[in-house]
């Protein structure tokens, strides 16, 4: 599973409870993944956060 696939299924579980998965919530996870994962490259990293800006 990458980066984009893990946020989806983040959002969707927030939909079922009834709950936003703001672009705030997106941010912190993402602080949180490992640096040397190799699904966590810096680009990997940029292209997320600017979709979690938008």
């Amino acid at each position: 599973m990458n980066i984009d696939q893990w946020i989806l299924c983040i959002s969707e579980a927030y939909k079922e409870v009834g709950e936003t998965f703001s672009p705030a919530k997106k941010e912190i996870l993402l602080g949180e993944l490992p640096q040397d994962s190799p699904n966590t490259d810096q680009v990997t990293r940029l292209g997320i956060w600017v979709n979690v800006k938008k």
